[in-house]
């Protein structure tokens, strides 16, 4: 009997750190997602402020930056069930 409670509390214990280990490496992979992006809307952005305005083209490449960075944080997060859309 006690081996089995023995064995049950080690299960729980590995399940509670792999899921800890995989909720940091999603938050890695946020943050570098997000640090790379950053970079890029700072470029736009000074651009954007050097010639005081926002060209067709650099409007287009923020939207384009901004979809692709929603679409790699849908694979990167989980879905919520109750969630609300943004």
């Amino acid at each position: 009997m006690e081996a089995v409670a023995v064995r049950t509390e080690v299960v729980r214990i590995v399940d509670s750190q792999t899921k800890s280990w995989f909720e940091k490496l999603r938050n890695i992979k946020i943050k570098v997602l997000a640090e790379a992006k950053l970079s890029s809307i700072t470029d736009l952005i000074s651009i954007a402020l050097t010639d005081d305005e926002i060209s067709e083209e650099e409007l287009s490449k923020f939207r384009k930056m901004k979809e692709k960075i929603r679409t790699k944080l849908k694979k990167i997060l989980p879905k919520r069930e109750n969630s609300e859309p943004n």
